[in-house]
């Protein structure tokens, strides 16, 4: 279940009350890996002349992904997911990021935290346990597969997007 906690104005009220909880559930075991993306127009495929910005870090724990996703100078936010593919390349949504519950961000300034546990990874990328199914998609970070991108009803194909890679 994606959990989020977020601090979108007006709609944080609306749409995620009762979604909070605690984005650091799973402090057992090995030491996270962490992760990053910096979301600009110009890594779209094919790029965009958007202005607007982002970036997103991930906390990669045995059974669950924590993330933070901040994006400013965007208006009419629609979607956001986690994506396979290399950079330069589209590939198939891994994981819903937003709308939550339906609801996507109408302000121009969007900082959501959540948590993506098993049920939120696409049926086709479950293989196994859950351990072997979150195994799978930190390999692909660590392997530069994975990217993020946030679409716009300006920019219905995505308006920003950045390959995630793993932090020093």
């Amino acid at each position: 279940m994606l959990r989020t906690r977020s601090t979108l104005p007006a709609l944080a009220l609306l749409s995620l009350a009762g979604c909070g909880g605690s984005a650091g559930d799973d402090t057992t075991g090995p030491a996270a890996e962490r992760f990053t993306a910096t979301l600009a127009g110009s890594s779209v495929v094919p790029a965009t002349a958007s202005t607007s910005t982002g970036t997103i870090t991930f906390e990669a724990r045995d059974s669950t992904l924590n993330f933070s996703l901040s994006v400013v100078n965007m208006t009419g936010i629609t979607q956001a997911h986690v994506h396979n593919a290399a950079a330069g390349a589209n590939g198939a949504t891994l994981v819903w990021l937003l709308p939550v519950n339906g609801n996507a961000a109408q302000a121009p300034s969007v900082t959501l935290d959540g948590v993506i546990s098993l049920g939120d990874i696409s049926p086709g990328w479950v293989r196994g346990t859950p351990r072997l199914a979150m195994d799978s998609v930190k390999a692909l970070m660590r392997a530069g597969r994975l990217y993020v991108d946030v679409h716009s009803s300006s920019f219905g194909a995505g308006e920003v997007r950045g390959q995630v890679a793993r932090m020093p």
